[in-house]
């Protein structure tokens, strides 16, 4: 007998199809269908036609995958083999039976992400599904940038009803302030019809407190703040005279005050919106929120009876300003950037543009008292704004400001003298924007830059400076604030220069990972600060500058499967699950940017630790 053959039969070798995908790269890449337009349909929709493009980039991956499905084991035999330098759409998504979306093994190089935000990168104008209001964000914000990261992450990223704008911060969802008036506008308005919206004197006198503890020192925009609280005190009394009085009486003389008078109020209703919304995030009273707005409403109506566009004066920039940090702070920045404009024109109408004499009396003076303390306050505001936004300041920078010496050569530095220079710095850095793109600045040009952020924080942390070594409350508040500030602008030159394809690999890399760097600097910094003081919470540009930072790192670590941070993105769960369910003041009528931001951190950080994404049936 013939020994049984040991040889398995031979089977038929099953031929691939040499067949090149068709759809664009984001269509390909989330595995839904395209129209093969340029761009397509699906992208349209998406609000993404910016990322439509084709080629055949994805043959090799797609042969990788298909090379996976027929090994036994059903591992991927090219994880060490993807090219370095292959477009960032080496990430494939699965989708399960259950709805979940989760990553595979195969990963892009960081490179490749770099390369395809310094090519994809595009300003965009959003319509808010809400309001239709229009926003514009340039090409070089943080939300931008995050944008063209969302190639490489599942379709459940952002809230579905939400948009990049909205994670970020940057629409407007509570668009009926200042601009809309309370009362019926075929009616005389009188002074007396809007001073019956002032609480009592109690209620008053605790709304400013709080603004002076709180809002004041991080936006000193009253030089005087005594006599503002003296000529408070008169006016409560005078008011509380009046009430005892006939109420025909006290209209007919509400109803004739100067408009010196007039301006006063209108400073005095803003700055109890600001307190009672400082209030807001100490009590947690969400009725609060609208209480400041009706001071906002009633603040602007004095300045509309007392003809704040044809006569302006310092009190009327006083509480433009004052509403304008209200009303950020609020949620709303375009209506911020409306209010900037008109007080930046008036300004420049009474010369506070202009820099004062000191006491030395030199014409080459460099000293850190000759700007003005308004003016002083505007360039800090556009800077906020500007960088935000990425678009061009509403005031051009002076050459003086690109100078250290006024730091150098001061005895003593305080927090605003720090603080004042490094806006300063910011405004000349976004006035790039009007001429040049930042992906093709010259090297040396991006170098003095960081130079010049170095050197300003050696000098603030000094021992001629109050950042040093802080010994009260208030100076370590300030310290705080300040270091978020300036690593957050040095984040995001590093991160620009990553960016930037005409700067050498190495170079490229290292700024990345010194943007890392910066941006857990931001949210140590943050964490601490919201433990210690309400303007952690209340301040538009420091949680913009916190949530910001964190949905970049959380979106490099769950693209590259890389741990980037260390533990401290694992440290924001925590604090996300015990606000991610609590609606805030600035989430109402609608829900406004602080549930998009915070629900897009909390899904990228899933990501980041590789738990599915689930939407639930219905949800918003």
């Amino acid at each position: 007998m013939t020994a049984p053959s040991t040889e398995q039969p031979s089977r038929p070798v099953r031929r691939r199809r040499n067949r090149r995908p068709k759809a664009c790269r984001l269509c390909r890449t989330r595995k839904v269908r395209c129209d093969y337009r340029q761009p397509c349909g699906t992208c349209v929709l998406r609000h993404l036609p910016q990322l439509c493009s084709y080629d055949g980039a994805s043959v090799a991956i797609q042969e990788r995958s298909y090379l996976a499905a027929e090994s036994p084991n059903g591992c991927s035999t090219s994880r060490g083999s993807r090219s370095s330098h292959s477009p960032a759409l080496d990430t494939q998504w699965q989708s399960r039976g259950n709805g979940a979306t989760i990553p595979t093994d195969t990963s892009p190089s960081l490179l490749a992400i770099l390369d395809h935000m310094a090519t994809n990168a595009t300003a965009s104008c959003e319509t808010d599904a809400v309001t239709g209001q229009v926003t514009f964000v340039g090409r070089c914000a943080h939300a931008s940038l995050f944008r063209t990261l969302l190639s490489h992450l599942p379709e459940q990223t952002i809230p579905p009803t939400a948009s990049v704008e909205a994670v970020f911060g940057l629409t407007n969802r509570i668009t009926s302030q200042p601009f809309v008036s309370l009362w019926n506008t075929t009616a005389r308005i009188t002074v007396a019809d809007i001073l019956r919206s002032l609480p009592s004197a109690e209620t008053c006198l605790r709304y400013y407190g709080c603004y002076q503890q709180i809002g004041h020192p991080f936006l000193p925009v009253i030089p005087d703040i005594g006599a503002f609280e003296r000529n408070l005190c008169a006016v409560l009394e005078q008011l509380d005279a009046e009430a005892d009085e006939p109420s025909s009486s006290s209209t007919q003389l509400a109803a004739h005050l100067p408009r010196t008078e007039l301006v006063g109020y209108a400073l005095l209703f803003a700055v109890l919106a600001s307190g009672c919304q400082c209030c807001l995030v100490v009590e947690g009273d969400h009725q609060l929120a609208l209480s400041s707005r009706v001071f906002v409403a009633c603040s602007f109506e004095c300045l509309n009876l007392a003809n704040l566009y044809v006569s302006p004066s310092p009190e009327t920039i006083q509480a433009i300003l004052i509403l304008a940090s209200v009303i950020c702070n609020d949620g709303n920045p375009g209506v911020t950037m409306s209010m900037l404009g008109i007080a930046a024109q008036q300004a420049q109408g009474l010369g506070m543009h202009t820099r004062r004499k000191c006491a030395c009396s030199s014409p080459t003076c460099e000293c850190l008292e000759t700007v003005q303390p308004l003016w002083r306050a505007i360039l800090i505001l556009d800077s906020k704004l500007s960088s935000t936004y990425d678009r061009v300041p509403v005031i051009s920078p002076s050459d003086s400001h690109n100078r250290l010496q006024s730091l150098i050569g001061a005895p003593r530095l305080d927090f605003w003298d720090s603080s004042f220079h490094l806006h300063c710095l910011q405004i000349r850095w976004q006035s790039l924007a009007g001429h040049d793109t930042r992906a093709s600045i010259q090297g040396d040009v991006m170098e003095s830059y960081f130079e010049h952020t170095a050197q300003l924080g050696q000098i603030a942390r000094s021992v001629k400076s109050s950042l040093c070594c802080p010994n009260s409350v208030q100076a370590t508040l300030e310290q705080l604030v300040f270091t978020i500030h300036l690593d957050f602008f040095e984040g995001t030159l590093h991160l620009h220069a990553a960016v930037a394809t005409t700067h050498l690999t190495e170079k490229r890399l290292r700024h990345f990972h010194d943007m890392v760097s910066k941006f857990c600097s931001v949210i140590k910094a943050y964490l601490k600060l919201r433990r210690l003081s309400p303007i952690g919470k209340l301040a538009w540009e420091i949680t913009r500058a916190f949530k910001s930072s964190a949905i970049l790192l959380a979106a490099f670590e769950a693209i590259l499967r890389e741990n980037l941070t260390g533990r401290l993105l694992h440290e924001l769960e925590k604090l996300l699950s015990d606000t991610s369910s609590l609606r805030t003041w600035r989430d109402y009528p609608v829900p406004s940017s602080c549930y998009a931001g915070i629900e897009t951190l909390h899904r990228l950080l899933l990501l980041q630790s590789r738990v599915p994404i689930t939407v639930a049936a219905g949800a918003d």
